[in-house]
């Protein structure tokens, strides 16, 4: 099964291994899948407008990363995120129906995000490490705004 070009995932995060942090569309969980990986599994935060209830959500902000990162040109280029593929988190706890909630995956960072990279005390890149990222950076969110168009 496919969306958007992208498998459906036979996968979950594990709750026990805490969250890696926080996005404006939801929360970034994790998982081990072999002894070198770690994916990373982003969960939708419906935004829960007024004609929502506990069944049917909007899930704009997910639905538009998802055919974002599924364009030809972003999922080509090194410097953005490559998305995996879609599972989907069971919650059984919410009544008498099942919800079954969105995940994109991708692998997670192995160094850790760009936050903790440049605000660590030891081993803080150099200067031309630092210009090295920023050039990276740029150049990814120059690709983002020009499939924009």
């Amino acid at each position: 099964m496919r969306l958007h070009d992208f498998p459906v995932l036979p996968v979950s995060y594990q709750a026990g291994r805490g969250i890696l942090g926080r996005g404006l569309s939801g929360d970034i969980r994790q998982a081990g899948a072999d002894a070198e990986t770690i994916l990373a599994f982003k969960q939708g935060v419906p935004s829960m407008q007024e004609r929502d209830d506990h069944y049917h959500q909007d899930w704009n902000s997910l639905a538009t990363e998802l055919i974002v990162l599924g364009h030809q040109p972003i999922r080509e280029n090194d410097h953005v995120i490559q998305l995996l593929g879609v599972a989907f988190s069971v919650d059984a706890s919410t009544g008498t129906r099942p919800n079954a909630w969105p995940l994109l995956v991708t692998r997670r960072a192995n160094l850790g995000n760009l936050d903790l990279l440049l605000s660590r005390t030891e081993g803080q890149p150099d200067g031309a490490m630092r210009w090295q990222l920023f050039v990276q950076v740029a150049e990814a969110v120059y690709l983002l705004h020009a499939c924009g168009r």
